[in-house]
């Protein structure tokens, strides 16, 4: 099970279950065998610098590692069990001061104020965390809080109403 299904609530659970990408894992085998492929150049044909030998095989070396990995740990997604659909997940960041507007629109839908922090610009105090289908038939959310050293759960895992889901999975597309 990955950390994506441990998240779920028991409701989503009974209705979401995991399995393999089939595509992802094609592409994740392909770059095994790639790397595979250059630790074997590197080992037929040699170099006359140790140099440029080493660093190919470890470059193979990583390579092939990274695709196992990713086959065997990475490709799983999460299904609606009724529909077939996937179920994308997305983290957004706020700062401290938006979380009554973010406790406020999940309660009233109403996502147009809301701005959102890019992860990339250090630890975020707040993090919504979302779950939706592409075709708009299911999306929920869950508003985490940074205390030090991991997120905690601000609210439990809430469902959004289908009068304001469309305009929920607008807002989370933009971020």
């Amino acid at each position: 099970m990955s950390t994506q299904y441990n998240q779920l609530s028991p409701e989503m659970k009974a209705r979401f279950i995991e399995k393999r990408d089939v595509p992802q894992c094609l592409l994740s085998l392909m770059a095994t065998s790639l790397g595979i492929g250059i630790i074997c150049l590197t080992s037929i044909f040699g170099s006359g610098d140790e140099t440029v030998y080493y660093a190919l095989f470890f470059v193979g070396l990583a390579v092939s590692i990274y695709g196992l990995a990713r086959a065997a740990f990475g490709c799983k997604t999460l299904r609606d069990e009724a529909t077939g659909s996937r179920l994308e997940k997305r983290d957004i960041y706020f700062s401290a001061s938006d979380k009554q507007a973010i406790m406020n629109a999940l309660n009233n839908g109403q996502w147009d104020g809301i701005g959102g922090e890019n992860p990339s610009s250090g630890t975020s105090p707040l993090r919504l965390c979302a779950w939706f289908t592409r075709n708009g038939q299911y999306a929920s959310a869950m508003l985490m809080e940074y205390v030090p050293y991991e997120y905690v759960p601000v609210t439990q895992v809430r469902e959004i109403p289908d009068d304001i889901r469309e305009r929920f999975i607008n807002f989370v597309n933009r971020r």
